[in-house]
């Protein structure tokens, strides 16, 4: 665990600077537009239980750690913290989206494919949703 009085929001930094070096996302990006479809589903019982199902998929290797830094994510929002770090849900959203769902580099099409920054903007602009619900239902999602 993280020991008492540290500050949570330097310990995600670090971790995030670390995270955005991967060479592909936590959640793997072969299931990249089922997760987006998630997003579409209005019945908060089904939304669980389908990214739960599509989250079993990730790479085995990936699961500990999405599950710490979930963990940790939804810890961070809580009122005990939020008055410290100044962070919510969607500002971590916006903020994890790229580490966590982003699909191949050639879903977009940009003029310039190395143009990493603007494909993390896109796919942060279109899976933010999912990665805020994702953080808040942590503990459904991974039961």
């Amino acid at each position: 665990g993280i020991p008492t009085g540290t500050d949570v929001s330097v310990v995600i930094q670090m971790l995030l600077m670390w995270l955005q070096q991967l060479p592909e996302p936590l959640l793997g990006n072969e299931h990249y537009e089922a997760i987006l479809a998630c997003n579409e589903l209005e019945d908060i019982t089904h939304k669980v239980r389908n990214l739960g199902l599509l989250v079993q998929e990730t790479a085995w290797y990936n699961k500990p750690l999405l599950i710490k830094l979930m963990l940790l994510l939804h810890k961070c929002i809580q009122p005990e913290f939020t008055s410290t770090n100044k962070l919510n849900v969607v500002a971590l959203s916006v903020i994890c989206t790229p580490i966590l769902l982003r699909p191949k580099s050639s879903y977009f099409n940009f003029d310039h494919p190395s143009d990493v920054d603007a494909q993390h903007m896109a796919a942060a602009a279109a899976g933010g949703g999912m990665v805020e619900f994702l953080i808040e239902k942590q503990a459904d999602v991974f039961n």
